[in-house]
């Protein structure tokens, strides 16, 4: 039996769905899509929630830390370091796109490891200048 693509190509469009003449693989398909863009939404959502209750601590605790006269650079340096970061985020979400899925989580799983390591130089550096 020809598939809807076929017949349309001889002519005929009785193709029953755009899936083809199987109805059921169709609305699996269409499912799936619905329980991905689901999961994304409430991902995104549990972020957001995430970010408002963790930006006002983290903000109040810089003014409190913070030098008196160092208050308003330090709170700059805060909101540049978050719009960095969002662009950042950006950038790696774009490679998701262009490169293989694989490669993409390698480097995000590499990237913290990176940051760690330089945290530990860092520290090194630090208590060998006391």
């Amino acid at each position: 039996m020809p598939t809807g693509k076929q017949r349309k190509n001889h002519g005929s469009v009785t193709a029953p769905t755009e899936c083809g003449a199987d109805t059921y693989q169709c609305h699996a398909q269409h499912s799936n899509l619905a329980a991905e863009i689901i999961g994304l939404v409430c991902c995104l959502a549990l972020l957001t929630l995430g970010e408002i209750l963790i930006a006002p601590l983290c903000l109040s605790l810089l003014a409190r830390l913070a030098p008196p006269q160092h208050l308003t650079v330090c709170m700059g340096a805060w909101y540049l370091a978050l719009a960095v970061g969002a662009w950042l985020a950006g950038e790696v979400g774009a490679l998701w796109l262009r490169w293989p899925p694989l490669h993409v989580l390698l480097l995000l799983a590499l990237l913290p490891l990176c940051g760690a390591f330089i945290f530990a130089l860092l520290l090194r550096t630090d208590r060998k200048l006391r």
